[in-house]
């Protein structure tokens, strides 16, 4: 995927949401994005569905909101969401950038009303690939960041990177500590290691996640730069795809900071350890033999 202009197709929803829609286009197009849309209306006749394969041929992703309502189109046997969906589904396949952005705003309730979406919900839900990208936020300038930031990175092209078996990520206001941590765990395990400062002229976002990719077990270490490590978790979390991707991340804090304690970050495949300075090294290496044991069976 060339470094050019993301096409993001806004897939039509129905009348319930189509004012949100319509602010999330608004953004989208602020943000640098490009909008291809099909404005049909919620019954689509035969000639929109064949404007439907077009926009997504050029499109580079797209985003679809869930809303409580189940647009049941009798011609389709399905709701018009849905029918979007699949389609969109059947270009992972042939384009491995395109990412379908599902979108259920935060205003609203966990779970739709209607039973048949519910079922919808349900079904995106259990099906969630590293192409599929869930987003809950309540606001749409949100949804657009997190769309352009991770199209950002499908765009760029690959980086070296280098194998290894644990792959620590830490603050530089951290490199005393995290220096002492990677020299103990070199005995052991092979290492890669990045800083991260805001001086150095480096593509952090991008690095990071061929890097993690690399890696066995991705590691992000702090101790005095836990404001840092909070928010940097949560974005390296959604730029590898959150709950779809396939690796374990460990968020590992130095309890020499009282207000470590309270620190974590709640979601799929990330664990949070805050313990002692002495034992984050061996907490580290358990984690990578319990890695690579389930690796082995």
């Amino acid at each position: 995927m060339s470094n050019k202009q993301i096409n993001i197709y806004s897939a039509e929803t129905d009348k319930s949401l189509e004012i949100e829609r319509q602010r999330l286009n608004n953004v989208l197009i602020r943000a640098g994005l490009k909008l291809v849309t099909m404005e049909t209306g919620v019954a689509p006749d035969v000639q929109a569905l064949d404007k439907l394969d077009k926009v997504l041929q050029y499109s580079d992703c797209s985003i679809h909101l869930i809303g409580d309502e189940y647009d049941y189109v009798a011609d389709l046997k399905m709701s018009f969401t849905e029918y979007q969906i699949n389609k969109a589904l059947e270009y992972v396949g042939t384009k491995p950038w395109f990412k379908i952005f599902i979108w259920r705003p935060g205003y609203l309730d966990p779970l739709p009303r209607n039973p048949e979406q519910r079922n919808l919900w349900f079904s995106l839900r259990n099906k969630i690939t590293s192409n599929i990208v869930i987003l809950n936020h309540h606001s749409p300038i949100l949804v657009a960041e997190d769309i352009r930031t991770i199209m950002s990175v499908e765009q760029l092209q690959k980086i070296d990177t280098e194998q290894s078996e644990i792959y620590l990520m830490y603050n530089e206001i951290d490199e005393q500590y995290a220096t002492q941590v990677i020299d103990l765990l070199q005995d052991v395990a092979t290492v890669a290691h990045t800083e991260v400062s805001l001086s150095a002229d480096l593509d952090y976002e991008h690095y990071v996640v061929e890097q993690i990719k690399a890696s066995v077990l991705p590691v992000i270490y702090f101790r005095k730069a836990s404001s840092w490590a909070s928010f940097f978790v949560q974005q390296v979390w959604r730029l590898i795809g959150g709950a779809s991707f396939d690796k374990i991340i460990l968020f590992v804090g130095d309890d020499a900071e009282p207000e470590n304690l309270d620190i974590t970050f709640d979601a799929p495949n990330v664990q949070t350890i805050i313990t002692g300075f002495e034992l984050i090294p061996l907490e580290i290496k358990v984690q990578l033999d319990r890695i690579k044991e389930e690796q082995r069976v």
